[in-house]
């Protein structure tokens, strides 16, 4: 259960992607040994144009808050794939993909998509 978020919202991250149904040498999460966890970051883009004029140094702040947000609230629901995403052996190994939506009610929409489809994620 991720925190509020501060209004207006500026980011969206998954903590808990799909994975694939088959998995082999199974770890804790039922992820084979070859799966790749990603954590999905969705921006709006609109943040750094008038009349908002965001610094890219407070989107990519926020897109950190978001993420932190999403592996936080993950663990805390103790989410075996979030744990795994963490942990020391794969530490290294930590994938993340941003993508843009341009402002905020694409942001809205694309939370309640991910809701909708049960996907773990936090609206910042």
């Amino acid at each position: 259960s991720c925190p509020p978020p501060p209004p207006p919202p500026s980011a969206s991250a998954l903590s808990a992607p799909q994975l694939p149904a088959a998995a082999t040498e199974a770890s804790p999460s039922g992820r084979g040994a070859d799966d790749v966890i990603v954590q999905y970051l969705v921006v709006r883009k609109d943040l750094t144009k008038k009349p908002l004029k965001w610094s890219w140094g407070s989107v990519i702040s926020n897109a950190c808050h978001a993420s932190v947000s999403a592996i936080t609230s993950g663990l805390a629901d103790e989410d075996s794939v979030v744990a795994d995403y963490v942990s020391p052996e794969n530490k290294t190994q930590m994938h993340k993909v941003t993508l843009a939506v341009p402002g905020e009610e694409e942001l809205v929409k694309t939370s309640k998509a991910l809701d909708e489809a049960k996907i773990s994620h936090c609206l910042w």
